[in-house]
């Protein structure tokens, strides 16, 4: 999780899933269930992404090859 990470596009549908909570909250009749809306509110003011940014730690490993095992793989 880090602050000031996220894509535009996150931004943009976690501002729409607040209203969402918030219309939400008013149909139902219950409007402090509004308040739910806040913990998205500030993963948007903090552009919070919590994409796993980690580097990817793979070896390779290289094969050596000799003229003489192509040769085997071709005539098997």
């Amino acid at each position: 999780m880090r602050a000031y990470k996220a894509s535009f596009e996150a931004i943009y549908w976690r501002f729409h899933l607040i209203i969402a909570i918030v219309v939400g909250a008013f149909a139902v009749g219950y409007p402090l269930l509004g308040i739910l809306s806040v913990p998205v509110f500030l993963t948007c003011l903090l552009g919070i992404s919590f994409k796993n940014e980690r580097p990817n730690r793979r070896t390779k490993i290289q094969v050596k090859h000799s003229v003489g095992d192509e040769r085997k793989a071709t005539a098997a």
